[in-house]
């Protein structure tokens, strides 16, 4: 998931792209996010809830696991918005593409 927000998170801080392959990736990125949102979006409090009873009976996790879960769900929140974001800006790259091949 945190690798998957990061390079999201890169596409759709670029430009829109202007190539038909360029579009085409953005396309795929904001349809995986589309694709991911209803269980990502709700996964992140069960996971809450896990760590705090594995807390209750002293088990720690790592340092890694809690910065993960206080960074991760509002980057995911921000992903959702840049691919709204991107998925505005692609049909004028799109017409804009279309009207230089005339």
């Amino acid at each position: 998931m945190e690798k998957f927000i990061g390079e999201a998170e890169r596409m759709f801080s670029a430009p829109a792209p202007s190539e038909p392959k360029g579009i085409s990736t953005v396309r795929n990125y904001i349809q995986e996010v589309n694709d991911r949102q209803p269980t990502s979006t709700s996964l992140f409090d069960p996971i809450k809830d896990y760590i705090a009873i594995l807390n209750s009976y002293d088990y720690e996790l790592p340092a890694a696991v809690h910065r993960q879960m206080e960074e991760l769900p509002p980057k995911w929140n921000n992903v959702k918005k840049l691919a709204i974001q991107m998925k505005q800006k692609l049909p004028s790259e799109v017409t804009s593409m279309k009207a230089k091949t005339k």
